[in-house]
Formats: C-alpha cells, sequence, structure tokens
C-alpha cells in the first residue's frame, strides 16, 4: 500500500491545482463563499492525505477523506448548476476526484483488511 500513498496524494495535489485555477475566476459575487469553501475544504483534504500516511489510526483518517470528498463534489456540482464552473470544467475535476476516489476506496478496503 506504500507505494500507492505518493501516487493518491500527488493526484490530489495535481486535482489542487487544477482547482486553485478555476476558482479563483469565480465571479466576485460567489468567490467569498462557495470559492473560498471549495478551496479551505480542498486544503483540509490534502491535510488529512498527509495525516493518513503517518497516522496509525489510518482508517479513521482515510473515512473522513471519504466524507470531505463527497462535500466536494457537492459544491463543484453546485458551482456547475449556478453556472460559475463551466461544464468542461466540472466534468474534467469530477473525473479527477472519481479516479482519486477509487484509489481512495482500494486504501481503504486495504486498512480494513489488515489483521
Amino acid at each position: 500500500m506504500k507505494n500507492q500513498t505518493p501516487e493518491i496524494l500527488e493526484r490530489f495535489y495535481d486535482f489542487l491545482l487544477l482547482l486553485m485555477q478555476k476558482t479563483s475566476r469565480f465571479p466576485k459575487s460567489h468567490r467569498y463563499l462557495l470559492g473560498e469553501k471549495i478551496e479551505l475544504l480542498s486544503f483540509s483534504i490534502l491535510e488529512n492525505f498527509l495525516e493518513a500516511i503517518y497516522s496509525k489510526d489510518k482508517l479513521s483518517v482515510l473515512l473522513r477523506i471519504n466524507l470531505q470528498l463527497e462535500k466536494l463534489r457537492y459544491f463543484l456540482r453546485l458551482s456547475k448548476d449556478l453556472k460559475i464552473l463551466e461544464m468542461k470544467s466540472f466534468e474534467n475535476l469530477t473525473h479527477k476526484l472519481y479516479e482519486i476516489g477509487n484509489q481512495l476506496g482500494g486504501w481503504i478496503k486495504h486498512v480494513r483488511s489488515k489483521p
């Protein structure tokens, strides 16, 4: 599992770079509420990935990340529905989140299977 951990962290970091480019272009009316909420949640996810790598109690941290990813999906969907985020950008970001979520699911499954 240790070989996959840096990959998931790298994928999320790349996602975060792209996301920051998109949220910086949110209109002022949504930048300081929705944009900031998305950014803060994303930074928290990054911090939790780092914590999971070094934590002895990985499962609780991984489950927290899983919930945070779900929240982030809904905030991105809201951004798309409010027409703040273009459909192409939304699809690209959610595809990346889907891949990260799949990797996270595999990590959770691995941790749960340990005696």
